[in-house]
């Protein structure tokens, strides 16, 4: 198509720039002389040259295009009824800008996915810290998912991410997405002890919380969250192989970050059940419970008041004889059992046996409650036997300290409250031995007893007993009862 009325006076544009604009093709060219208008004409491979705009601007944005077209354009000058010949010819490809339509944290770094574009040949990822002014590369690709790598991302760090579209001509930039990058956390150390399977791993910046997910050999199962950086699965069978995951919550409560990239696997082995400790001939006999998934067993052994376990020997039964000669007269030992397989090993037993060696002979005690404060046990002795062990828990170290010295039960009380600064406290059976400030009762409120509770949290100076323990103490014993702590 020809213009209208070419004038000899009045010359044509000189074309400026063409570029892909997040609507459209921007074009642009300089004024001409005496010009009123301008007029835009356009053409494709399957269409002939149209007039598409008229404008007394220098500059066009034709947004009717599509994307992956080439479009060629051309512009004259208008004065009343004149029109000047056609400028030169600017021709472009139409670019979309992409639309970044998902931001993931996931494992391996921050996934990206954004929607395809007509004619794009492929797509650089970039990405900057809020605020800052230039972009960095994540790579390019010829399809539609990228991920920025976590070592190039840190953790609880605001990020503006965007897409560029990249063709053979031109190229053209999505509009900025925003994303706060959160790491994924890493398990450290995954261990059997008494209570269940222990999960630790790092803290993350920007997590609130942490939810642990479990797997045998079907989907991952969410089975708690937590504020700090540790758990216990205690729902756990022995001889059960787990996999373990661990992801960071936000603030809303939502998951915020990717699995660590690679889990943590470990097969349950419950702690053995000591049973009982017995004298033989040749030493102490400890027996215990089998544990499921066990292939041995391995018996330790410290004196009373020592820091160090000696290991007395491994079997592949369930009893074992602590020989005599390892025994000095006269003295408590903990016995223990761990339960070991071999993928991994399980955790001492939770409830260690205490028992006299060689040379102890209860008949000459007479009837008395002896409290062994550094293997927090006591033990009721009376007919030459020791009629009833319990674990306690005693006052705390240098705090609440149980008194110790020989002292006797001066009264029995059942059903009753036992106050102090801070507290008042029902107990089902009180036996006070010094005053009625310090006894020997039962505590409802605790979980467990014996072990090293008592250093992080003993008693306020009293001997505190499971209840169903020390009912059977207040039946066997008499006020006036000899009750020795040491």
């Amino acid at each position: 198509m020809a213009a209208a009325y070419a004038a000899d006076d009045l010359t044509p544009p000189v074309m400026g720039s063409i570029k892909n604009d997040g609507e459209g093709v921007l074009l642009s060219w300089q004024a001409a002389d005496g010009a009123a208008l301008y007029r835009i004409y356009r053409k494709t491979a399957d269409t002939d040259r149209v007039q598409v705009a008229e404008t007394s601007d220098l500059f066009y944005l034709d947004t009717d295009t599509a994307s992956g077209t080439k479009y060629t354009y051309q512009v004259t000058a208008v004065k009343g009824e004149e029109e000047s010949a056609f400028s030169s010819k600017k021709s472009l490809t139409r670019l979309e800008a992409p639309t970044v339509t998902k931001a993931t944290n996931v494992t391996a770094g921050c996934k990206i996915t954004w929607s395809a574009v007509p004619g794009a040949a492929e797509y650089k990822l970039l990405y900057r810290k809020s605020g800052a002014s230039s972009w960095k590369s994540a790579g390019t690709t010829a399809g539609t998912v990228m991920t920025i790598p976590d070592e190039s991302l840190s953790s609880g760090q605001k990020y503006e991410i965007a897409v560029r579209t990249i063709s053979p001509s031109t190229s053209v930039i999505s509009q900025a997405k925003t994303k706060t990058y959160t790491a994924a956390p890493v398990l450290t150390t995954v261990y059997n002890t008494t209570g269940g399977i222990n999960l630790k791993w790092g803290k993350v910046t920007g997590a609130s919380k942490y939810a642990v997910y479990r797997k045998t050999t079907g989907d991952w199962e969410r089975i708690g969250t937590i504020s700090g950086t540790h758990y216990i699965d205690d729902e756990v069978a022995s001889g059960t192989k787990y996999h373990y995951q661990v992801k960071c919550v936000g603030s809303s409560g939502s998951i915020i970050s990717g699995y660590a990239p690679h889990n943590k696997v470990l097969t349950r082995l419950s702690a053995p059940v000591l049973k009982s400790v017995s004298e033989t001939s040749s030493g102490n006999k400890i027996t215990w419970g089998k544990v499921t998934g066990a292939t041995k067993y391995r018996v330790m052994y410290r004196k009373a008041g020592g820091t160090s376990w000696s290991t007395a020997g491994e079997t592949t039964s369930t009893s074992y004889t602590f020989p005599a000669s390892k025994m000095a007269a006269d003295t408590y030992y903990y016995l223990t059992v761990k339960a070991i397989s071999p993928s991994t090993s399980g955790y001492y037993g939770e409830n260690k046996y205490i028992k006299l060696a060689k040379g102890f002979n209860p008949s000459s005690w007479g009837t008395m409650i002896y409290v062994n404060i550094d293997m927090q046990r006591l033990f009721y002795i009376g007919g030459g036997k020791i009629l009833l062990e319990s674990d306690i828990v005693s006052g705390g170290p240098g705090v609440t300290e149980t008194p110790t010295g020989t002292y006797y039960i001066n009264r029995k009380t059942a059903d009753t409250y036992l106050s102090g600064p801070g507290y008042s406290m029902h107990v089902d059976y009180w036996m006070p031995f010094i005053g009625s400030l310090y006894g020997v009762h039962d505590a409802s409120w605790r979980d467990s007893f014996g072990g090293d509770i008592w250093q992080y949290d003993g008693s306020h100076g009293c001997v505190n007993m499971p209840v169903s323990n020390m009912k059977k103490l207040w039946n066997l014993t008499s006020v006036g009862d000899k009750i020795v702590i040491e």
